[in-house]
């Protein structure tokens, strides 16, 4: 889930295996607070809700703010 040549605190992009939510975004940005991607397989992607999407924006433009 994180480039191992990185700290946590400086990792930008992670990779999940397994199916986001709204929680495990928080979760997520919590743990890595330089966020800014995350990527997963094709066959999650697709089974992400649009919702997970707008959520993960608004959350993204809060912490630039």
């Amino acid at each position: 889930m994180l480039d191992k040549d990185k700290n946590k605190k400086e990792a930008e992009t992670i990779h999940i295996s397994s199916q986001l939510s709204s929680k495990m975004i928080v979760n997520l940005m919590d743990e890595y607070p330089n966020l800014k991607r995350i990527t997963c397989p094709p066959s999650i992607y697709k089974r992400i809700s649009k919702k997970i999407f707008r959520s993960f924006r608004r959350i993204r433009n809060r912490s630039r703010n």
